[in-house]
């Protein structure tokens, strides 16, 4: 005799606008940021992505642990490049800027 067959159906988590899990991208708009305010989910490495042509750019903490920035970012001119450091922040809100256009390219990272 058979054991009868048990199907078990998944169905993903029903999860709320904003609370994806991915991380928003920070992207620049010529020499500013293209919003003032990420957001991402603890342990989340945040991506930068460069966006058109002309001078080059970074993200940078302006927050110092240990004499190091919290989170730091390639100075990249095309493509994208890993913000390092933001994996490994608290919950909590976080400015950065671009060190190239520092007066220019403020904005802040969300840490939920």
């Amino acid at each position: 005799m058979l054991a009868p067959l048990t199907v078990a159906v998944v169905f993903p988590a029903l999860v709320p606008a904003g609370a994806s899990g991915v991380a928003d991208v920070i992207k620049n708009l010529g020499n500013s940021f293209d919003r003032s305010s990420y957001y991402s989910d603890q342990g989340d490495l945040v991506q930068y992505q460069y966006v058109g042509a002309g001078a080059p750019h970074n993200v940078r903490s302006t927050q110092f642990s240990g004499g190091e920035r919290l989170f730091s970012s390639d100075t990249i001119s095309t493509g994208a490049t890993p913000v390092d450091g933001t994996q490994y922040l608290a919950p909590g809100t976080y400015p950065f800027i671009c060190t190239i256009h520092p007066s220019q390219m403020a904005a802040e990272l969300v840490v939920r």
